[in-house]
C-alpha cells in the first residue's frame, strides 16, 4: 500500500520539517512527503530550499477562515490544521491508501514499516505517551497525562476507509470549533481529543512499541544506547523520536516540560539532530494571535501553588468584614 507522509508546521518550524523529510528519505526513499504550512508559502525566506511540496493553509478552504485565525493563537491554529490537512491529502491523492502524520519535530531513525503494516487490519493507529507508570517522583507524572492526553498528537496513521473518514470529520470539527489550549477547561489542542478515539471509532489501534514516539514524556522508561551505528532502547531499535520540548541551545529538555535530565546518550543523539537544523530568525506567523505564555520554573511551584489556592479561596468565600 502506498503511504503518504505529511507534517504541519509554522514558518519557524520549517527547518525541523526539512530535517524530518530528509530522515524519512533515508529510510523510505520512495515515499511521498508533504509539508502543510500553517502560513502563506510565499512568506518563506528567499533562498530557502524546497525539496518537498509545500501546501499553504488557505487551500483548505475552512469556512470563515479569517475568523478562525482571529479566534485562536498561532499555536492553536497550527494544531487545529492537522486533521484538516489530513482530509485534504486524502482527497487530493487518491492513489495513497495510507496516510501518516509526523509532527515537524519528529525524526526517523529506522523504517516505520512495522507500524504502518498494522493498518492492514485497522483503520487508524495511535501512539501512547507512555507504556507504563513512572518509577520516580519527577515530572511529568501520571496525572500530567490525564491533563494533556494519553496519546501522542505528534504521530498517527490512517488507512483510507469509511471509519477513518468519520474519525477525521469528527476530529476536524472539534479542532476548528474547540481547538483551544485551555487545560483547566478540558481543551488540549488536537491531542486531548484522541483520548476518545478508541471508544468512538471502530478498528482503532494503539501501537505499543518502545521504539516509537520516544521523547521527553517517556525518556525515563526508554534509555538509549548506540550499537554499531544503530540506536536502541533496551534491545529494540528506535524508529521514531519526537524532539518536542528540546532546548536546542543547551541540549536539555525545557524545564516546564520535565525536570528529568538528558542522559549522555540522549545528548549525543540530540546534538546530531540539532546539526541538521538551520533555524529561521525573526519570522512571525501570519495566522493566529500571539502566544507567549509565562513559564514558571517547577522549583517555584511549591511556593506559588499555596498562594494560588489562597487567592481562589478568597474569591469564593464571603468575607463581610472586608466590606
Amino acid at each position: 500500500m502506498p503511504t503518504l507522509f505529511f507534517t504541519v508546521c509554522s514558518l519557524r518550524q520549517y527547518p525541523q520539517a526539512l530535517a524530518l523529510g530528509e530522515s524519512l528519505r533515508r529510510h523510505h526513499p520512495d515515499c511521498s512527503f508533504f509539508i502543510g504550512l500553517a502560513d502563506q508559502p510565499e512568506r518563506l525566506p528567499d533562498g530557502v530550499p524546497r525539496p518537498f511540496p509545500v501546501i499553504g493553509a488557505e487551500v483548505l478552504q475552512i469556512p470563515d477562515f479569517h475568523k478562525f485565525t482571529e479566534k485562536y493563537t498561532w499555536l492553536e491554529v497550527l494544531h487545529a490544521l492537522r486533521p484538516q490537512f489530513a482530509r485534504y491529502f486524502l482527497v487530493q491523492h487518491p492513489e495513497s491508501d495510507r496516510l501518516a502524520f509526523l509532527g515537524p519535530e519528529s525524526w526517523v531513525l529506522a523504517p516505520l514499516t512495522d507500524w504502518l503494516d498494522t493498518l492492514d487490519a485497522h483503520a487508524s493507529s495511535l501512539l501512547p505517551q507512555r507504556l507504563g507508570p513512572p518509577r520516580d517522583e519527577h515530572w511529568p507524572a501520571e496525572r500530567h497525562f490525564l491533563n494533556v492526553g494519553v496519546y501522542q498528537g505528534e504521530a498517527w496513521a490512517l488507512r483510507r476507509s469509511q471509519a477513518a473518514e468519520r474519525f477525521l470529520e469528527w476530529w476536524s470539527a472539534r479542532t476548528v470549533e474547540k481547538g483551544w489550549l485551555r487545560l483547566c477547561e478540558g481543551y488540549g489542542l488536537d491531542q486531548l481529543w484522541l483520548n476518545l478515539v478508541p471508544v468512538f471509532f471502530e478498528a482503532s489501534h494503539t501501537w505499543l512499541h518502545p521504539g516509537y514516539g520516544v521523547g521527553y514524556a517517556n525518556a525515563d522508561e526508554r534509555p538509549l544506547q548506540e550499537v554499531a551505528g544503530r540506536w536502541l532502547t533496551g534491545d529494540v531499535p528506535v524508529s521514531l523520536v519526537t524532539w518536542t520540548g528540546l532546548d536546542r541551545q543547551r541540549l536539555r529538555w525545557e524545564p516546564h516540560r520535565t525536570d528529568r535530565a538528558l542522559s549522555a546518550a540522549w545528548r549525543r543523539l540530540a546534538a546530531r539532530y540539532v546539526r541538521e537544523i538551520s533555524p529561521f530568525v525573526g519570522v512571525e506567523p501570519a495566522f493566529g494571535r500571539d502566544f507567549s505564555p509565562p513559564r514558571t520554573p517547577r522549583s517555584r511551584y511549591r511556593f506559588i501553588r499555596p498562594l494560588r489556592r489562597l487567592m481562589a479561596w478568597v474569591e469564593r468565600v464571603p468575607l463581610p468584614f472586608l466590606r
